[in-house]
């Protein structure tokens, strides 16, 4: 009996569910050589249009497995390009990290503190700035190929649960990890 209850369960697949995400999600690359803010029409729309797709997603979002108070689900690959959907608990603190080449982040439900830090040596960083961002606020930042210190940051989670939407140019498990400096 508990092998046929086991063969009835389905597995949450982020990929088939969040497919469309994903895919709009793609446009984002444009951005990757426009250097700059999300402030021209063009990135202004692609960001509207991600979080008005995603809104039609909130059961879907609820649904997201949680694994401990930070959870990472893949909704998509395209060569090198990974697309996330992270869910975060109250109360969350992620390590200070980095990023590869390109990375797009967009808050899709809830509110978050990010601090952001440069690089003092391959080990350490110092804070240079925070901002708070609430649903529908997004960011990106591009720096050198082969490179894994980019937009590197701490995320803050002020409530709970918050989803964040993440593209990035290569795999983001490659971030390098810092401390902060002495």
């Amino acid at each position: 009996m508990r092998g046929a209850q086991i063969a009835k369960q389905q597995t949450f697949d982020a990929c088939r569910v969040f497919g469309d995400v994903f895919q709009l999600l793609l446009n984002v690359r444009e951005l990757s050589t426009t250097p700059g803010e999300l402030g021209s029409r063009q990135s202004k729309k692609m960001v509207e249009d991600l979080g008005l797709l995603t809104l039609a997603y909130e059961k879907e979002l609820d649904a997201l497995p949680r694994f401990g108070p930070y959870s990472r689900h893949i909704i998509g690959r395209e060569k090198n390009w990974t697309g996330l959907i992270c869910r975060w608990e109250k109360h969350v603190s992620s390590s200070i990290h980095g990023h590869p080449a390109f990375a797009y982040y967009q808050v899709l439900e809830g509110c978050i503190d990010m601090d952001f830090f440069e690089p003092i040596n391959d080990f350490e960083a110092r804070k240079v700035s925070s901002k708070k961002m609430c649903t529908g606020d997004a960011m990106f930042s591009t720096a050198g190929e082969d490179r894994y210190d980019n937009l590197i940051h701490r995320v803050r989670t002020l409530e709970s649960p918050v989803f964040t939407l993440h593209l990035y140019s290569d795999n983001p498990a490659k971030g390098r990890v810092f401390k902060i400096a002495k």
